[in-house]
């Protein structure tokens, strides 16, 4: 199953890392779960952006709820990452390095020091295509998105 929760109202004025957002999406997964045949052992969280932001702070939020995590160009506002107990993935466009906190350089001072510099994978794209690039690299050719198969093995 994929759920995919969207933010409601203005972008500008919602975020996804608030004790709102994480309770809400805390919510939808334990309905979710006690609704259908999950294993609640097997759920990985995942989003792009803002979203990716939002994994951070969910996943820091909810130590025990998450087999892994996997933001895309997401960088955490306020999360404590130590607190994350979860396999992570993160990726990163350097095609849209700046000095802004989706930088490359803050990504990978951010892994570096907390998650791991090896859990980051950087690629050569902009931050729009980032997340395509992600679910749909398959580099050793079974037509099989890598990041599904790691997010499946988790």
């Amino acid at each position: 199953y994929v759920i995919c929760p969207q933010l409601y109202g203005d972008y500008h004025s919602k975020f996804w890392s608030t004790e709102e957002a994480t309770q809400n999406v805390k919510t939808l997964i334990d309905n979710f779960v006690s609704s259908h045949n999950v294993d609640a052992d097997k759920i990985v969280i995942a989003g792009h952006s803002l979203g990716g932001q939002g994994v951070l702070y969910i996943a820091s939020h909810n130590r025990a709820c998450f087999s892994a995590a996997v933001p895309v160009s997401g960088y955490p506002s306020s999360a404590n990452l130590d607190n994350i107990n979860c396999a992570i993935r993160g990726y990163v466009g350097s095609a849209s390095a700046g000095e802004d906190s989706n930088s490359v350089s803050y990504m990978r001072k951010i892994f570096n020091n907390t998650l791991g510099i090896e859990n980051l994978c950087e690629r050569n794209v902009s931050h729009d295509n980032l997340p395509r690039t992600a679910f749909t690299e398959d580099y050793d050719g079974d037509n099989i998105s890598d990041l599904v198969l790691w997010m499946f093995a988790q």
